[in-house]
């Protein structure tokens, strides 16, 4: 497992809030296993200057969900292809794009090394030394990601004294094909009910519902997003999958011009079953969000 001396240099000046690199680097423990890294994209997950550091590829084109202890969402700092939890994190969860990672911190490991008792990381094949005019380039590099993201993080630390929170963005994505009946229609309330694809979060109304949704949505004064699943059992996957599916159609909604402060969010990740889960036909159903428009 290796990491670049500019990724180095970028993360403990972002951590420690300094521009110029240290004379001496931070220290870096490798004590993590994970589990279903690949499918979710993560690189390396390593302790450095006393927070906890995922590498994820392309994790700027992303928006994944960190799950702590009873699957609450943690914070994170998002840096190049890295993301920064605040703190030594023993155990989390990963959730992207429908997958799932658990990431498990193994005690003991630096004691261990440190008595002998297992053998240091192998150090690293020797490379060729840069040329003077590539380090130039890199240090110009560097200088710049480290000017955009303490940029940044002044940005977020503005919008965060104003609002108190920051959201993270969700990307939705266009209408493929209609996936939704209405549950019910009364007087005063409308309930809309929009289905998912087997372990997906992406929301995806067709255009004429999402017209009518969004219509119907800045005329409520409540709205109530609930996520479920197929699952019978809940689970960490079942857990990010239903949240992530009301978090969606929130989105979804805030996205088209909806006052978030009147969309309440929540999920069920096991049961609550609108048809025979046995069935596939009746499993495309359970997988949905409802959404009730007061």
């Amino acid at each position: 497992m290796k990491i670049s001396k500019i990724s180095i240099a970028i993360a403990f000046a972002f951590l420690g809030g300094c521009v110029t690199a240290p004379t001496t680097p931070p220290s870096i423990a490798f004590n993590y296993s994970t589990t279903n890294a690949g499918g979710v994209g993560i690189v390396q997950v390593f302790e450095m200057g006393g927070n906890t550091v995922v590498q994820i590829k392309n994790l700027q084109d992303k928006t994944p969900l960190f799950l702590g202890e009873g699957n609450v969402e943690m914070k994170y700092q998002a840096m190049g292809e890295t993301a920064v939890l605040p703190g030594i994190v023993r155990k989390f969860t990963v959730v992207s794009a429908g997958a799932w990672a658990q990431v498990t911190r193994q005690s003991g490991v630096e004691a261990a090394q440190a008595a002998g008792k297992i053998p240091p990381t192998a150090p690293l094949k020797a490379k060729p030394l840069p040329t003077d005019d590539e380090l130039r380039d890199q240090i110009a590099a560097m200088k710049a990601e480290i000017a955009s993201l303490r940029k940044r993080m002044g940005q977020l630390g503005a919008e965060q004294s104003q609002q108190g929170a920051t959201e993270a963005p969700v990307t939705v994505p266009e209408a493929k094909k209609p996936n939704y009946a209405p549950i019910s229609s009364v007087k005063e309330s409308t309930t809309l009910r929009v289905t998912f694809k087997d372990n997906s979060s992406e929301f995806e109304p067709r255009s004429s519902l999402a017209r009518k949704l969004v219509e119907l949505a800045e005329q409520a004064s409540e709205i109530s997003v609930t996520g479920y699943t197929d699952s019978s059992s809940q689970n960490p996957a079942s857990t990010a999958l239903a949240k992530g599916r009301a978090i969606s159609a929130r989105q979804f909604l805030i996205s088209n011009g909806v006052d978030k402060s009147k969309i309440l969010v929540s999920y069920k990740p096991a049961g609550g079953f609108v048809a025979d889960n046995t069935t596939k036909d009746g499993r495309d159903q359970n997988r949905r969000v409802e959404i009730e428009l007061l």
